[in-house]
């Protein structure tokens, strides 16, 4: 997210502005930084990611902010496949 951007909300959703809306694991779009950008976000209450693959020890990289994510209620649904 540029730091001169706002989230944007949209009904029940906060959408991230990004020049990309591809996140492809590259150097400049990494999955990490944006989940850990949208799990911060106390606005951010129901997080939905469909994905091809989910790699369970990258979780590893977010889970203090999942932690504090869950504490506060949220809810995170996953359509892997």
């Amino acid at each position: 997210m540029y730091s001169n951007q706002k989230n944007l909300k949209k009904g029940p959703f906060v959408i991230l502005p990004m020049a990309n809306a591809l996140i492809d694991n590259s150097e400049q779009f990494k999955l990490v930084k944006y989940i850990k950008q949208l799990i911060a976000n106390p606005d951010c209450k129901h997080i939905m990611i469909a994905t091809g693959y989910w790699d369970l020890p990258g979780t590893a990289l977010v889970y203090e902010e999942l932690k504090d994510f869950f504490a506060r209620d949220g809810k995170l649904d996953l359509l892997i496949g």
